[in-house]
């Protein structure tokens, strides 16, 4: 499977940082840490949603993320 583990992105306030999600396809969704949803039976947190058809070695996967301070920026 295409599974990787990504790099811990540590949050020091959750009021007001945002989370950053890249994915292969290029694809950049920044979002309120408060916005996280949660999955259920301890399935953990997702993300973003990546359609099953487009997902796996071959598709597309997340590949980095970051926490972004409120005023900080992302380049």
């Amino acid at each position: 499977d295409a599974a990787r583990v990504l790099a811990p992105a540590p949050v020091q306030d959750s009021a007001r940082d945002r989370l950053v999600v890249v994915t292969s396809a290029g694809h950049l969704l920044m979002f309120s840490v408060t916005e996280l949803p949660e999955l259920e039976r301890g399935k953990g947190l997702k993300l973003v949603e990546i359609p099953k058809a487009k997902r796996g070695a071959e598709g597309e996967i997340v590949v980095g993320i970051a926490v972004v301070a409120e005023g900080g920026a992302v380049t």
